[in-house]
């Protein structure tokens, strides 16, 4: 006899009911400025170089085995013909749909990567978790499958260079601005030629990233033990780098002189001075900004700007296409074009890649596997009667704790940081369009796949088929906020990717609420027959 439904919408229910409660949580306490863009990305990459490969580990080495080989590979296949399908239906939505298409203001690329990639791990492992239907064994199983769908998500998106997409919007925006630029030159060079050497002075002590005037007489005014210190330096110029925007260098003479009054001004009025930069202090930390994060992300910058290639690979958010074409200078890579193949292998330096790839070798050969956790396969027992190297997998479950907490509350610290300024002209109806087809119309196609899958006895295991509709019914990923961030100006006063991809991701997340548990209701009732 099968499970009530009354029971079965309830078990349906309750795992989205503790993730929002997480994600309110991330917003209320961004919206309250207890979480600063500093600490979010500090968190952010610590789960990406130590929570989340122990979860790799634990889950891998202890659930996956030999026999699961068939069911790795119907997940890749079904990883890769999600992203097909999403390409091809968000190409038809962007051509057809009001999408910003203007040279100088794009948002092609960024419309083909929120429809094709999609968040893969925090959702569903906190989902699965919550649930009720499962025993433990089956939830921890169905894990290690999310992690192979983690896997294929990193492969497409950084391995292959998925995230270049961001980049084209830009790349277009730039090209206009130049052959503008180019147009006006000769007359510049006609009309205004004796002025033409003080412009060039001019933008060379304003750079569009550099510190603005009033930036420095901050740093001026910071207590002597700050300005000794280069970290609290460069935090107290982030800080007020918000004032750049509105008396950029741009427009001051000379930068020189204006460092020289703001400098007497502080020393005449050094307490009042003070008072306003706490006050500018707390009032940014009580109303985050989105400007806030393409400051910290931005790689125009100048504390982004020489990020160590391997660092920009492992925190995933700096990467560009100068990156695939710096990852190998020799003659022979150059001449045979092997860029993205040199790039490829040079991203399985990532952490979750490494811990991934010697997971998968312990848990495939069983005399391995029987190292850390007891098997057919006979092997001695270490004095307390556990595998001799239970003690490293012991080490990784307990990183692994916070793994998923933690990213599930930086979504709703994300969210909780993202403003919708202005919006296209009938850009909602892309919005719309999108938004129906990724939680509407793409968990109908994988639960068909699914049960094609299952007819022709390629899937057997209920986890698997449960892991494989769930993440068919997934919201676009956050991670583009990031990299989209990276490729802005901070000084843009109307960032447009930004605005686009904040109403994108806020419509899906605020759907999800009502289309997850439709899903998992139908998929545990109809696919798995619970």
């Amino acid at each position: 006899m099968g499970v009530p439904l009354p029971e079965v919408i309830y078990s349906a229910v309750k795992p989205i009911i503790r993730m929002y409660l997480i994600i309110l949580t991330g917003f209320v306490m961004t919206k309250l400025g207890f979480v600063s863009v500093s600490t979010t990305r500090a968190i952010s990459d610590l789960v990406l170089l130590l929570f989340m490969p122990s979860l790799i580990f634990d889950k891998i080495v202890s659930y996956i085995s030999i026999s699961d080989i068939k069911t790795i590979g119907v997940i890749c296949l079904s990883a890769f013909m999600m992203y097909c399908c999403n390409a091809g239906v968000t190409a038809a939505i962007v051509t057809l749909t009001p999408v910003p298409k203007k040279k100088n203001e794009s948002w092609i690329g960024g419309a083909m990567l929120a429809g094709i990639m999609q968040n893969v791990s925090d959702l569903p492992i906190s989902y699965l978790q919550a649930m009720t239907t499962f025993s433990d064994d089956e939830i921890n199983k169905g894990t290690a499958y999310v992690i192979i769908w983690l896997t294929m998500y990193i492969v497409v998106q950084f391995n292959c260079g998925m995230f270049q997409l961001v980049e084209l919007d830009f790349r277009r925006k730039r090209d206009a601005e130049e052959k503008s630029q180019s147009r006006e030159l000769p007359t510049i060079r006609e009309d205004k030629a004796p002025e033409r050497d003080t412009d060039v002075d001019h933008d060379r002590l304003s750079p569009k990233s550099s510190l603005s005037g009033s930036s420095l007489s901050s740093i001026d005014s910071a207590p002597a033990s700050e300005n000794l210190n280069p970290h609290a330096l460069l935090s107290t110029t982030n800080s007020h780098n918000s004032h750049s925007t509105r008396y950029p260098v741009s427009r001051i003479p000379s930068a020189r002189p204006h460092h020289d009054y703001a400098l007497s001004q502080c020393n005449s009025h050094a307490s009042s001075t003070r008072s306003a930069a706490s006050s500018h202090r707390s009032s940014v930390l009580t109303q985050p900004h989105v400007q806030e994060l393409i400051r910290e992300y931005s790689r125009h910058e100048p504390y982004n700007r020489d990020i160590p290639t391997n660092m920009k690979i492992i925190t995933e958010t700096n990467l560009s296409s100068k990156d695939i074409e710096n990852s190998a200078k020799a003659p022979w890579v150059r001449r045979y074009k092997l860029h993205y193949l040199i790039f490829f292998v040079k991203n399985l330096k990532k952490p979750n890649s490494i811990v991934l790839i010697f997971s998968l070798i312990i848990a495939l050969i069983p005399w391995l596997k029987a190292l850390f956790v007891q098997t057919t396969v006979y092997m001695p027992n270490a004095p307390d009667h556990q595998p001799p190297l239970s003690f490293i997998l012991q080490y990784a479950q307990y990183c692994a704790m916070p793994c998923v907490p933690l990213g599930i509350f930086l979504i709703g610290s994300l969210l909780g940081r993202l403003q919708i300024n202005d919006i296209p002209k009938g850009f909602w109806k892309c919005v719309v369009c999108h938004t129906v087809y990724r939680l509407c119309i793409l968990p109908i196609i994988g639960i068909l796949w699914v049960d094609r899958m299952k007819k022709a006895n390629w899937l057997t295991d209920p986890m698997a088929m449960f892991v494989t509709c769930l993440e068919f019914s997934l919201p676009s990923a956050t991670i583009q906020v990031y990299l989209t961030a990276s490729n802005m100006d901070p000084e843009d006063e109307n960032p447009l990717q930004i605005n686009c991809l904040s109403l994108y991701l806020i419509v899906q997340y605020t759907s999800l609420v009502v289309t997850m548990p439709i899903v998992v209701c139908y998929t545990l009732k109809n696919v798995v027959h619970i």
